[in-house]
């Protein structure tokens, strides 16, 4: 059964409003698959970028997002 996940890593920092970098959160989108890693794979092919700024896809947390 295909589920869907949203990803996220911790990769990567921001700035804050006063100049300051921060560590962050940065969601990176959603995918579908049977499995966490079918989907992140389904997620690396809709989505280039995230290889292209050397994301590590072992740092990319997946939660499924459940229905009601």
């Amino acid at each position: 059964m295909m589920a869907e996940y949203i990803f996220y890593t911790t990769d990567g920092y921001t700035h804050a409003p006063d100049g300051q970098e921060m560590d962050n959160c940065q969601v990176l989108g959603r995918a579908q698959g049977e499995t966490p890693d079918e989907a992140l794979l389904c997620l690396l092919d809709e989505n280039p970028w995230i290889r292209e700024h050397h994301y590590d896809p072992a740092a990319i947390v997946a939660c499924r997002i459940v229905e009601e």
